[in-house]
């Protein structure tokens, strides 16, 4: 029930990043692409961490095939696509190879901080492959969150416990919440840092370390919900009071 409010939820930011892309006066592009990746965050994060609790373990390899699977075929269409639209004469020739080389690496955010290239520019004279920096950022995330979830939970369970000298065994949704949210601060105070100067908005908009706020806010969700914080929530109202308080 609520992963269909969240796929509604999904289709109302599609709609928001689609209208400010065509330039109908409508804002809030941005926000839907941080609900995008709050999105994220939650659901890969609340996987995993279901999958710790249920088996004590996490299959990596699994995960990362599973995200190749999903996202590749599709993105290597639409490169392939977009350089023969390019040899056909679309505009946007200019650095396409190594725009395209980014894209497939899934570095294409880092490609246009070191190009200097504002977002502004995508209605003036973007890359072709300019839309590929959120799923580069998306990516990089998934690519370091099942090692961060694993060694993280690892060093969770090997804390001393407060009533005992054993090792606690809890299931480690708690302290990754909290490592997440570390994170998600850091990572603000990072975006922060940067200013809004000129020189500073392909920096903060497309950095993986400036941006990463939005998926570390939802993974710390996720992990209270995929482990300890949804097992021991006894209060009826509790869940519902908290998701009140995320959507705002």
């Amino acid at each position: 029930f609520g992963l269909e409010h969240l796929r509604t939820l999904a289709f109302i930011l599609v709609i928001a990043v689609v209208a400010f892309h065509a330039d109908v006066g409508v804002v809030g592009g941005y926000l839907a692409v941080s609900g995008f990746f709050a999105l994220s965050g939650y659901l890969l994060t609340s996987l995993l961490v279901a999958e710790l609790t249920s088996s004590g373990s996490i299959d990596v390899a699994g995960f990362y095939r599973r995200r190749v699977r999903r996202l590749a075929p599709a993105a290597l269409a639409t490169l392939s696509l977009v350089a023969l639209g390019v040899l056909l004469g679309a505009p946007g020739s200019d650095g396409l190879s190594t725009d395209l080389a980014a894209a497939v690496a899934h570095v294409a955010n880092w490609r246009f901080v070191s190009t200097g290239q504002e977002y502004s520019q995508i209605f003036s004279d973007p890359s072709p492959v300019a839309h590929f920096w959120s799923l580069a950022i998306e990516e990089q995330f998934a690519f370091a969150l099942p090692v961060v979830v694993v060694t993280a939970s690892w060093l969770w369970q090997r804390r001393p416990s407060r009533r005992t000298s054993e090792v606690h065994r809890a299931s480690p949704g708690q302290g990754l919440a909290l490592v997440f949210g570390a994170g998600a601060i850091c990572s603000l105070a990072l975006m922060i840092a940067a200013g809004n100067h000129d020189w500073a908005h392909a920096r903060w908009y497309y950095g993986t370390d400036t941006r990463a706020a939005e998926l570390l806010v939802g993974a710390a969700a996720g992990a209270w919900a995929g482990g300890l914080g949804r097992a021991r929530s006894n209060s009826r109202w509790g869940p519902d009071l908290l998701a009140a308080a995320a959507l705002l």
